[in-house]
């Protein structure tokens, strides 16, 4: 679309004017202030009420509201759409002469320029947005997203599918970032693992010599200390002998012997009659009880009876106890039959003259056991004593050889320790093999995104990732580039330039054409426009 006239009344401090381009380039002329860039910014208020709060005159330097005035502007396209946009004290619009709704209009707006909205008619209106704004509607209307098969079809990457094994470039990418972190924390901690167990090692000699000397020594004093424990001495024997003779002699009917056997049976008898005494006793006491019960309750149980069957329970509970009388009696007329037998016997072995010269022999016996006991405590004293200071011995070497298998497991795990480091170090370097590839095939995928955008660009190309030095992530960037240049550091005319390109492209995109407006022409040298 084309411009075919624009006109304004008591806009920006201009008087009513209009100018009829007729679809033709227009150049405005004049000296500072007079209201060129009023003229220019006439077709972005109309059409999205840019630069509304100063539309109105000027008063003392501000802008203020003259409610009794009328201001605004009209454009009209070479396709006869006519537009107009009014501020008082309301906002009005009109399409076609026709007035409506500001949400209405701008909706009509949007689907005049397709969508575009004022990135089509001001060629600095992408350029103003925020970074991030710009990546959004670049990746939105130029890219479509690169797939893994994309990347992966790429010539240096023709091997590469069987090392991903089923995962994405993201997935792979991650996993291979964990692992080599995790990697890396596990290889860290080995040294000082080792150092550790250095530490406790010190300058222990170690080797098969020292192991078996010390094994070797046990073994000897162990031996000796068996022997001690085993071996009885020539004392003990001859203890043994005399203890053993001792014992014939009193197994010779000792009338001593005899007689404290029969005080034990003449004990036992007498226990016996006072237990059975006691025992009849009772049940005269029990026979007392039954027969006094008169009628009511069993005498046996407590069960409540008739008078006939109380008389029978009675009789049957009397007869019991007096059979029991009876039985305990004949035990008592027993024992105190054998009781008189005991004390006979009794009497007799004390009559007994006692063997004299037995006697004397067993105090012999009884005087050399004496003598041997002490001299065996004396020896039993050293040998305890010898006993005592092999198992110190064995119990200090078999400390020594416990230390030096733990120094051996130690030494042992220095050396796993020293082996794992190692298979980390090559799994390391595998997996920093595999963190570099996931790079080169992220920046492939963003390299071939930036292709995609930037095959819509003539001048400008775009850098939409940038890469972070201490991390070596690349995240996410927009930064229009013009001869490898930033856009923040291009001159005000290749700032145009660029502007002008990115314009232009985005008309394109959204198939539709719309006046392009340059405000401060003068600064700008033919260099600073695009064909």
């Amino acid at each position: 679309m084309k411009l075919k006239r624009i006109s304004w009344f008591n806009y920006r401090g201009l008087a009513d004017g209009e100018i009829f381009a007729d679809g033709a380039d227009v150049l405005v002329r004049g000296q500072n202030g007079v209201g060129k860039s009023s003229i220019a910014s006439v077709v972005p208020f109309v059409m999205f009420n840019a630069g509304k709060d100063i539309v109105r005159p000027y008063s003392s330097g501000y802008a203020q509201l003259d409610d009794g005035q009328l201001h605004g502007a009209e454009i009209e396209f070479d396709n006869g759409i006519t537009l107009r946009r009014e501020v008082s004290s309301e906002g009005r619009v009109y399409w076609n002469g026709e007035r409506m709704q500001a949400k209405v209009f701008a909706a009509k707006v949007f689907e005049l320029t397709r969508g575009g909205g004022e990135l089509i008619l001001n060629p600095f209106a992408f350029c103003d947005l925020k970074k991030d704004e710009q990546r959004k509607l670049l990746m939105k209307i130029f890219a479509t997203r690169i797939t893994d098969e994309q990347v992966l079809n790429s010539p240096e990457f023709e091997t590469v599918g069987g090392i991903l094994q089923g995962q994405s470039i993201d997935q792979f990418a991650a996993w291979s970032k964990d692992e080599l972190k995790n990697l890396k924390s596990a290889a860290a901690k080995i040294p000082v693992q080792i150092e550790i167990l250095d530490r406790k090692l010190g300058d222990v000699p170690l080797g098969k010599n020292v192991v078996a000397e010390l094994k070797a020594e046990r073994d000897t004093l162990s031996l000796e200390r068996e022997k001690i424990s085993s071996a009885k001495s020539e004392l003990e024997k001859e203890h043994s002998r005399l203890t053993l003779e001792r014992s014939k002699l009193v197994a010779q009917g000792d009338p001593s012997q005899r007689v404290a056997i029969l005080e034990e049976k003449k004990i036992a008898c007498e226990h016996s009659l006072k237990y059975e005494n006691g025992r009849l006793e009772n049940l005269r006491d029990k026979w007392r009880e039954a027969d006094a019960k008169k009628s009511g309750v069993c005498p046996m149980c407590g069960q409540k009876l008739s008078a006939e069957a109380f008389a029978q329970k009675k009789t049957e509970s009397t007869e019991k106890i007096i059979e029991a009388g009876r039985e305990c009696a004949e035990k008592i007329k027993y024992q105190e039959k054998i009781l008189r037998e005991v004390e006979s016997e009794l009497a007799a072995a004390k009559e007994k003259a006692v063997d004299a010269g037995r006697r004397e022999r067993l105090e012999q016996l009884d005087k050399a056991l004496l003598e041997l006991s002490g001299k065996i405590a004396e020896e039993e004293t050293r040998r305890s004593e010898r006993q005592k200071e092999l198992a110190g011995k064995i119990s200090e070497i078999d400390r020594e050889l416990g230390r030096l298998e733990e120094v051996e497991k130690d030494r042992k795990s220095i050396a796993e320790l020293r082996e794992r480091e190692k298979v980390l170090n090559q799994k390391i370097m595998e997996i920093e093999g595999h963190v570099a590839l996931s790079k080169r095939l992220i920046y492939r995928r963003i390299e071939m995104a930036e292709e995609q955008i930037n095959a819509n660009f003539e001048h400008v190309k775009f850098k939409l990732f940038e890469l972070v030095k201490t991390s070596g992530e690349w995240k996410p960037h927009c930064e229009a580039m013009l001869n490898g240049v930033p856009y923040s550091a291009l001159s005000k005319g290749e700032k145009l330039k660029a502007a002008m390109d990115i314009f232009r492209t985005l008309q394109r995109k959204y198939n539709v054409e719309m006046p392009l407006l340059i405000d401060d022409a003068e600064s700008y040298t033919t260099n600073s426009f695009v064909d």
